[in-house]
C-alpha cells in the first residue's frame, strides 16, 4: 500500500455533483490543525426494497 500526501481527501457517489470551491472555502475559514470530518448520519433509515430503485437491496 502506498501512503499518499493529500491535504484532503473526499468520498462520494459517483453520480454526485460537488461544488468544490465551496467546499474548499469552507474547509479553508476554519482553523483545522488536526483531522476533521465531514458527514451526514440518517438514523432512521430503512432498506430500499422497490426493485426500481437505485439503492434496492433484496431481502434475503
Amino acid at each position: 500500500t502506498k501512503a499518499v500526501n493529500a491535504k484532503y481527501i473526499m468520498k462520494t457517489d459517483d453520480d454526485a455533483f460537488v461544488r468544490v470551491d465551496e467546499i474548499l472555502a469552507s474547509l479553508n475559514e476554519k482553523n483545522i490543525k488536526q483531522g476533521l470530518l465531514y458527514g451526514l448520519i440518517n438514523y432512521d433509515s430503512e432498506p430500499h426494497r422497490d426493485p426500481e430503485s437505485k439503492w434496492y437491496i433484496s431481502p434475503e
